[in-house]
């Protein structure tokens, strides 16, 4: 009777009847007690319908005192739907929400790593929403070591509704001497020498010669000759040694470059009218505040601005997001306006590619043809003209 219990008061003309069929039907009662013609008795809550029948049969009065157990919290709890219902709700908000991804936290202080990690977690279908335990750490961390340049190793922890990244980037290596190997100065251009410095390894070449390109200027092959006399013999000793020619060996040298530009050509152009964009911020979820998506490519730009009580910043904020939409459109030059273009070619190939030598001279030569026009550019440079190339001893 531990899962209920139920409490009769009984009123009947006599009890025999009702003794014998509690003993024949193997009734468990227990508390049975008759105080002043009424019978008090405590039964089990599976027997009620059973007995309660044989008070009808036999025309007793009854009431029930008391009802205990289990068996009646459960049914009390059940018949109350709403509250039910709502525990049920609650439940399951409260395991959704626990396992879904809230937070996104990236332990690293670089920008461009950051967006590289979060590029690649989009990529894998991980985003605020996901479902935490379908994410597999460990093929995570595989593709963010492959794919995110900078880091060297990838670390993915989840804490409650949080997914945490943390990431070891890259030490840069201290630039190492390959001693293993010699290698010799070899010129990179047809020049002229003007200056030299050397280091280590024998010159092979003198201030104002010609030099044509792949000639070796410094030689990692260094041969010495030893004289010495002998009883007034002449003994010569000749050794040789191998090194890694080190030095710089500067010098002038002409440079030809051409640039072309079509008359005719596909740009891309930024609109300058925004597409103005809010979003609800929470943690790193952002929830739009609108319907309908724009279609097509757009530059963005965005701003955040978090909500703050008493001088402590929430978690939740509004970002503003304004679209600029790309889009691409035949362009048809002139001869001026193409030539213009060829020479800011020209001009950002000075920039990127010849910021290591000094520029002496410059010629420009123009041609125009069928499709476009083409700016021949020589130029008269002067600065280091040699590379490391190195070589096997024969043994």
């Amino acid at each position: 009777m531990s899962l209920g219990t139920i409490s009769y008061e009984i009123i009947g003309d006599s009890y025999e009847k009702l003794y014998k069929y509690i003993m024949e039907q193997n009734i468990p009662c227990k508390n049975v007690t008759e105080i002043k013609g009424v019978l008090y008795l405590e039964t089990s809550v599976w027997c009620k319908s059973v007995l309660e029948e044989e008070f009808n049969k036999l025309s007793f009065e009854y009431k029930i005192t008391k009802k205990k157990g289990l068996f009646f919290i459960l049914k009390k709890i059940i018949s109350r739907k709403g509250l039910v219902l709502g525990g049920i709700t609650a439940l399951i908000i409260s395991f959704i929400a626990s396992n879904l991804m809230l937070n996104l936290e990236i332990l690293c202080e670089d920008e461009e790593i950051r967006k590289d990690i979060t590029a690649v977690l989009h990529e894998n279908g991980i985003a605020t929403g996901s479902f935490m335990p379908s994410i597999n750490c460990a093929v995570i961390e595989r593709e963010l070591k492959q794919k995110v340049n900078g880091i060297s190793w990838a670390g993915i922890t989840c804490d409650g509704s949080t997914l945490i990244i943390d990431v070891v980037e890259n030490v840069d290596k201290p630039e190492s001497r390959k001693i293993r190997l010699p290698c010799n100065l070899v010129a990179k251009y047809d020049a002229v020498v003007d200056k030299i410095e050397v280091y280590d390894g024998q010159l092979v070449t003198t201030v104002g010669s010609g030099v044509s390109k792949g000639d070796i200027l410094v030689s990692g092959t260094v041969i010495t000759e030893k004289i010495s006399y002998e009883n007034g013999k002449e003994i010569k000793e000749v050794s040789q040694k191998y090194a890694r020619s080190l030095g710089k060996i500067y010098g002038t040298f002409t440079l030809k470059q051409t640039f072309s530009q079509p008359f005719e050509a596909v740009e891309q152009v930024i609109d300058d009218k925004a597409v103005n964009k809010s979003y609800l911020k929470i943690f790193d979820a952002d929830i739009p505040l609108f319907i309908s998506k724009e279609e097509g490519t757009y530059s963005e730009t965005s701003s955040t601005n978090m909500f703050s009580i008493f001088g402590f910043e929430l978690p939740v904020g509004i970002t503003h997001t304004e679209l600029y939409k790309i889009s691409s459109k035949e362009v048809t030059y002139t001869e001026e306006q193409a030539f213009e273009l060829a020479y800011e070619q020209a001009e950002r190939y000075e920039n990127n590619f010849l910021e290591e030598y000094e520029i002496k001279d410059v010629s420009y030569s123009e041609n125009i043809t069928e499709n476009g026009v083409e700016v021949t550019v020589e130029y008269t440079l002067y600065g280091d003209i040699c590379q490391e190339v190195e070589f096997f001893i024969n043994k």
